[in-house]
């Protein structure tokens, strides 16, 4: 992996990007929000095709 000092930074690198990717997709974030809004279209969308509403034609 490096020296000790790399070895040092690339932990202090990694720990610093671990909490900025927990801010981004904290609640009520514009991440996490946009995250949901996904999760709750696909909800639909599997929940239409089961109901034979919506077809795959179209989508590649």
């Amino acid at each position: 992996m490096g020296s000790g000092q790399e070895s040092k930074e690339m932990m202090m690198r990694a720990k610093k990007l671990g909490e900025a990717a927990k801010r981004i997709i904290e609640e009520r974030g514009h991440s996490y929000n946009n995250l949901i809004q996904l999760i709750d279209e696909l909800k639909s969308l599997k929940k239409s095709k089961a109901l034979g509403g919506v077809s795959d034609e179209g989508f590649q």
